[in-house]
């Protein structure tokens, strides 16, 4: 069975989440991709950090907010309001 994301952009920490091509969310900080999420099992997604010069980054299956958090941890990248995240 085919799960959808609802059609709207997102932000979430600090992070700006958009509905990607394939049916996911495409993540950006500072208008620079990081990575995507897919829908995965319940409320569950699939999360990936995005590499340019070689294979992606799979992260694990997270809760939406977690999931664009473990992509900005895994890129560095603050989480919020330029507080780094406890996890």
């Amino acid at each position: 069975m085919e799960r959808r994301v609802p059609g709207q952009r997102l932000e979430i920490a600090g992070a700006v989440l958009t509905v990607s091509t394939m049916g996911g969310y495409s993540v950006t900080h500072r208008s620079e991709y990081l990575g995507y999420l897919h829908a995965s099992v319940g409320d569950q997604f699939n999360v990936y950090r995005r590499k340019v010069t070689e294979m992606d980054d799979y992260l694990g299956k997270y809760r939406l907010d977690d999931g664009v958090k473990a992509i900005l941890r895994a890129c560095s990248r603050t989480i919020g309001g330029g507080e780094r995240d406890a996890a």
